[in-house]
């Protein structure tokens, strides 16, 4: 697999991530959005795991 490849497939990835996060956490994003998020995200729970869930998705 070449490094443009092996690139492209990280993206991929990486958007899937981000995608598949967005539909599952949709409840707890608009929450975050209604709201101030700035020290909003707790150590666990829904909210941060679905920061970090994001955070993640980051290509």
């Amino acid at each position: 697999m070449g490094q443009t490849r092996r690139a492209g497939a990280i993206q991929f990835v990486g958007l899937a991530h981000g995608a598949v996060g967005a539909v599952v956490y949709r409840d707890v994003l608009a929450d975050l959005a209604r709201g101030n998020p700035l020290g909003s995200v707790p150590d666990r729970g829904d909210r941060a795991t679905a920061f970090w869930f994001l955070a993640a998705a980051r290509p």
